[in-house]
């Protein structure tokens, strides 16, 4: 079965004629069909996209579910999700996939999304990069982060496709989006990093060439900048490496260490980063 196929099959159009007017991020899946046909029957990530809209577009059917709401008395109180288990059905990451902000995909859970919340607010930002801004969900949301913690900063996003960021995210002006791409480094403006005011907060949803990412940015931290690296240690495949302590060796040679504070905030490693709450010493 093909990518086009899948994509299609998920959008049965009169049942979600009222769901696609209120999340936008149908748009962004539909832009990526569209536009971005060849470079997505090249990767790998076509069909982790189809897996989390699946999960995604089941919840937002919640919105309509006419046993949404019910008695307290045919609910138990007991609990079936375990925070430390990474899989499809019950992981963090599989969770995060029905997060929308402002009606565009955002896929960070609760707990990250506190806990960047409250780095933001102790770290103090003038500049947070992110690499990965796929609708720009996220992007919007840090840029609200730092407005409601009365924090004059900037937020500058990277995508290879970033022109399937929506003009929701595109109009703020506390943003910028830009082209990249990852797997050649030597594309990272370096001049125009280092204009950048500090303190930085950086943090990598793109989970591209990390081998040679890390050392690349982690030369242009300061000490006390944050560098957050996000998902790859649940996935390896993501991080283009074939060992786990292969990247562990990259990131202990650049400099950074593991935050606690951030990665056991709600118990060991609950977090879609873990062990990736990075600071420069």
């Amino acid at each position: 079965m093909s990518w086009k196929f899948k994509i299609d099959a998920l959008f049965p159009t009169q049942s979600t004629l009222k769901m696609k007017s209120k999340f936008l991020g149908f748009e962004y899946f539909n832009y990526m069909k569209s536009n971005y046909p060849d470079l997505s029957s090249k990767s790998d990530s076509p069909l982790h996209y189809i897996l989390m809209l699946s999960k995604w577009f089941a919840t937002m059917k919640l919105d309509s579910d006419p046993e949404r709401f019910c008695s307290i008395k045919k609910r138990g109180f007991s609990s079936n999700f375990n925070v430390t288990r990474m899989t499809r059905n019950a992981g963090l990451e599989w969770q995060s996939a029905s997060q929308t902000y402002k009606g565009l995909l955002n896929f960070k859970t609760p707990f990250d999304l506190q806990l960047y919340s409250s780095l933001i607010w102790e770290l103090r930002p003038a500049t947070i990069i992110e690499f990965g801004s796929m609708q720009g969900g996220s992007a919007l949301w840090f840029s609200d982060q730092l407005k409601s913690a009365g924090i004059d900063g900037f937020v500058h996003s990277f995508d290879l496709v970033s022109s399937a960021v929506h003009e929701t995210a595109k109009n703020d002006n506390r943003i910028s989006f830009h082209n990249i791409d990852l797997n050649n480094v030597d594309e990272i403006n370096e001049e125009f990093l280092l204009t950048l005011p500090r303190p930085w907060l950086v943090i990598d949803d793109a989970h591209v060439n990390l081998k040679n990412l890390i050392p690349k940015i982690s030369k242009l931290l300061k000490t006390g900048d944050y560098y957050v690296l996000e998902d790859i240690f649940l996935h390896s495949f993501y991080t283009h490496i074939d060992n786990i302590h292969e990247l562990t060796a990259v990131i202990d040679k650049s400099g950074l260490v593991v935050d606690t504070k951030y990665t056991d905030a709600f118990g060991y490693n609950v977090t879609l980063a873990p062990n990736g709450w990075l600071k420069k010493i």
